[in-house]
């Protein structure tokens, strides 16, 4: 799960492996896909 904040993420903790990266930043996104089979996005908005 790539996160940006992973305090606010804390209901999924323990449950799914978190990424800490931004969305915007192919870089940090690349690692919260590797091995994925599908990916589901709750893209919201910033701030």
């Amino acid at each position: 799960m790539l996160v940006r904040d992973p305090a606010k993420a804390r209901a999924f903790e323990g449950r799914t492996a978190m990424v800490v990266g931004d969305l915007r930043d192919a870089t940090s996104v690349a690692p919260a896909l590797a091995g994925a089979v599908a990916v589901a996005s709750a893209l919201g908005p910033v701030g």
